[in-house]
C-alpha cells in the first residue's frame, strides 16, 4: 500500500512549484527532479529568475500566474518560500484554481494554514520534501535526502498538516 503522499504525488498532474529565488528558495533540485519526471508542472519564481538553474539550467519560469494557460487544470501547489511568504504563496495558489497545497521544509506558518482553510484549500503537508514522495528522484542529492529519511523513518511517518511546535522538518 502507497503512502498517502506518494498517491497524491502520483495523482497530482500538472503541479504549480512556487519558489522565491531572491530569498535563496528557488526549489532548484526538485524542479529537476519533475523535469526528469513524467508529469507536467508550472513553476512559478516570486523572485527575478526568468529560467530555473541548477542541474536543469534554463528550463522555463513563470514570473506572474498570468502566464498560465487558461485550462492549466492543476489541484496541487507545492510551495518552497520562507514562512513569512507561505500565506501569499496559498491565495496565490487559490486564485488559479489549486485545492491542495504541500509546504515544503522550513515554510509553513500558522498563518499560511489559517489562510489555506479560510480559502478552502487542503493542506496535505507541512515539513516533509515533496520529491520523498516521487517514484525516482533524479538527482543524486535528493536520491540520497531520500533514502535517508526512509531509512530514519520519517518518509513513511503520516502526513503533518500544521504549523507549530512539534512539527517534524526534514532538511
Amino acid at each position: 500500500m502507497a503512502h498517502p503522499l506518494e498517491d497524491i504525488m502520483r495523482a497530482s498532474s500538472p503541479l504549480l512549484l512556487i519558489g522565491d529565488s531572491d530569498s535563496d528558495r528557488f526549489p532548484a533540485m526538485s524542479y529537476h527532479c519533475y523535469m526528469q519526471g513524467d508529469r507536467p508542472f508550472f513553476c512559478l519564481d516570486l523572485g527575478s529568475l526568468s529560467v530555473s538553474r541548477g542541474f536543469t539550467k534554463g528550463g522555463p519560469v513563470m514570473s506572474s500566474l498570468d502566464e498560465l494557460p487558461d485550462n492549466w487544470g492543476g489541484e496541487l501547489a507545492v510551495v518552497w518560500v520562507h514562512p513569512y511568504r507561505a500565506a501569499e504563496c496559498v491565495r496565490l495558489a487559490a486564485s488559479v484554481g489549486c485545492t491542495k497545497v504541500w509546504f515544503s521544509f522550513q515554510t509553513v506558518s500558522e498563518e499560511a494554514v489559517e489562510v489555506a482553510a479560510k480559502l478552502g484549500l487542503e493542506v496535505v503537508e507541512a515539513g516533509r520534501c515533496p520529491v520523498f514522495y516521487l517514484e525516482n528522484p533524479s538527482a543524486l542529492p535528493c536520491k540520497v535526502h531520500t533514502l535517508m529519511a526512509r531509512l530514519m523513518g520519517a518518509r513513511a511517518l503520516p502526513p503533518q498538516t500544521r504549523a507549530g511546535p512539534g512539527r517534524r522538518e526534514l532538511y
